[in-house]
Formats: C-alpha cells, structure tokens, sequence
C-alpha cells in the first residue's frame, strides 16, 4: 500500500516508467456531531417522547428518514431535506402517508438541527392539515370513477325507462372541474331551465341547454352536490310528458310545486 507520510525524492523518468492509479481518501467522522445524533435523532426514544410521558404532549417536528441516514453514515449530512415529506406542490403529505418516510424530534432538537444544518421545511408531527389542491385531486378522481362505474353499470343493468335533465351551465363547471379546474360546482341548477312562472323556458335544447343523465348518474351527483329540482322524461326531451320512476308514461304528469324549485341543499361544501 502507500503511505504519504514516507515519501522519497524519484527523477522524472522513474515516474514515467510507472503505472497509474487512483488515491483514495477516506474522510473521518466528525465524533461529536455522531454523538449528538445518536443522542438525539438516532432514536432513544427521548427525542420523540418516547420514554418520557411529559414530552408527548410537548410539539413535535418530522426529519425525514432519508436525511436522518445521512446522519448516521456521514459527518457532514448537509441541510435537513424534508421534501419526501410533502406532496408535489409543497404542503405537508397527510399524516398516513409521512409516517413511514419521517422520524420525529422534540421542539428544542429541532431548533437545534435547523440552526446547524438548515434546511427544512419544519413539518409538525401533529398538524393534519391537507393540501386543498390535492384534495381536490382526490374529490375528483374520487367523483369521476364513480359516475364512470354508475354510467357503465346503467348500460349493462339497462336502467333505460327514464331521463334525468340537468342543466347544461351546472354539467359544464362539474365537467370542467373534473378535468382540472380548481373551481368546484355548486348545487345543480335546474332552476335556471325555468321561467318566473315554474314552467319550463321556451326554445330550449339538448346539448346546447340540458343534458340526460341516467337515474344511478343523477342520485349520485345531487347526494355529492345538491340542488335540483329533478327533471325527469322517458326522453331527452324537456318539453316531452313528466315522468315519474316505475310509472307508466300514462300515469306520469307531475310537476314540480313552487317550492320544489327553491329547495336547494348542499350535501358537501365546496373546496
């Protein structure tokens, strides 16, 4: 091996004659630092209250297990990195989720760490906090699964005896924020396709006015959402006979009273 403390003057044709290699240095921990995080980060239960009942009732931070590694394998483990702890738009992951990727520390510990190594973001281990723009992912691929199962159940079942109409203005915003938007719809507005009289607004049209949705389809949306009032016809047609469920087109020709068009609740509130 080679040992840079004996060394001997050699002429250049000597250096020449001989093969290359790499040098390795092997850099050696700073003691006191793996002192202080075994002490502290490296879990004797203290830190995070593990061992001492009053301290559980103390604030608690999160470190993040990746950067808690580093402490224990290298002296100098650079700024405390705790972005596997938040989700991609910065905001603490729910509590579920970072348990397994975190670690936590005691108040005082983390001051300590963040004055030294800096760093971040401070997560409290108690916070529950979600982030409203991934939560509104969840509501939305949440919804848009279920009507997804609820048409295709309506076609395989054949629950094809009636319509439910719905504003054309509501299925827009409710369409939209199921493709991105931040906005979330309010209660369906059916109201909209009636005149001041309760009687159904002239020269209305599919498509462009009113949309059909299948009875499975409708109870979902007004359970999630609210609002009304019902519309109902054996076709996609609004100036078509009223239609109620299980009767016969003979036997149909309710409409709505007054007050049915105002009654207008939100089951959910929006985000």
């Amino acid at each position: 091996g080679f040992d840079d403390r004996n060394a001997t003057q050699v002429t250049s044709e000597h250096v020449q004659d001989q093969q290359a290699y790499i040098l390795m240095y092997v850099k050696k921990p700073n003691v006191e630092l793996r002192k202080e995080a075994a002490a502290g980060i490296m879990g004797d239960g203290t830190a995070a209250g593990g061992k001492d009942a009053a301290a559980a009732d103390r604030p608690r931070f999160l470190i993040s297990k990746y950067w808690r590694r580093k402490c224990q394998y290298m002296s100098t483990p650079g700024p405390i990195d705790n972005r596997i702890l938040c989700c991609a738009h910065g905001a603490p992951l729910p509590p579920p989720e970072r348990s397994s990727l975190s670690f936590p520390v005691s108040q005082e510990q983390w001051a300590k760490l963040q004055k030294t190594h800096g760093g971040g973001p401070p997560i409290r281990a108690e916070s529950k906090a979600l982030c409203p723009k991934c939560e509104s992912e969840r509501i939305r691929k949440r919804e848009k699964r279920s009507i997804i199962l609820l048409e295709r159940q309506s076609k395989e079942h054949g629950c094809a005896n009636c319509w439910y109409l719905v504003d054309e203005v509501w299925m827009k915003e409710w369409r939209e924020f199921i493709y991105g938007a931040e906005h979330r719809p309010g209660p369906i507005t059916n109201s909209n396709l009636f005149d001041e009289h309760n009687k159904i607004r002239s020269g209305l049209e599919p498509a462009k006015d009113y949309r059909g949705l299948r009875e499975p389809v409708w109870q979902e949306l007004q359970n999630i959402y609210g609002g009304g009032p019902p519309i109902i016809r054996q076709k996609i047609s609004i100036y078509g006979p009223e239609f109620s469920p299980g009767e016969s087109a003979s036997e149909s020709g309710r409409r709505p009273k007054p007050m049915e068009l105002t009654r207008i609740k939100c089951n959910q509130t929006n985000s």
